[in-house]
C-alpha cells in the first residue's frame, strides 16, 4: 500500500430533495383501500364490481401533475378505465364525479 495507506473518506448521505420519478402521484395502500371504500368496491362509472382495476384511475393524470390522494382517485373496472383514457368524454366525466364530491380536482379548489 505504500507509505501513506489507505484511508477513504465515508460517502456523504444527502437525503432525496425530491421522490423518485416513478414515486411521485402514486397512491399509498392506505389511500388505494379509502377510495375503494369510498366507492363501495365498484366502478363509479358503470357500477359493476367485475373484472376490477386494483389501483384506482388517477383523474388527473400523473403525467399532468395529478396527486395520489383521494380527491384524485375513483374505483373503476377495466372497461371504464380504458374509456377514461381513450376520449375526452371518458376524462371530463370523471373529472365532474370528483367535482361533484369534492368542488375540487387533485386538491385544489375549483375557480
Amino acid at each position: 500500500m505504500g507509505a501513506f495507506g489507505f484511508h477513504p473518506v465515508p460517502k456523504p448521505s444527502f437525503g432525496r430533495g425530491k421522490e423518485k420519478r416513478g414515486a411521485r402521484g402514486k397512491f399509498s395502500k392506505e389511500t388505494i383501500l379509502e377510495i375503494f371504500k369510498r366507492d363501495g368496491w365498484r366502478c363509479v362509472h358503470c357500477g359493476t364490481n367485475k373484472d376490477m382495476e386494483e389501483i384506482p384511475h388517477h383523474v388527473i393524470f400523473k403525467s399532468q401533475g395529478g396527486l395520489g390522494i383521494l380527491e384524485n382517485g375513483v374505483t373503476v373496472c377495466r372497461t371504464c378505465h380504458s374509456w377514461a383514457h381513450s376520449c375526452r368524454a371518458g376524462r371530463e366525466w370523471f373529472e365532474s364525479f370528483i367535482l361533484s364530491l369534492y368542488g375540487k380536482l387533485n386538491g385544489v379548489e375549483d375557480k
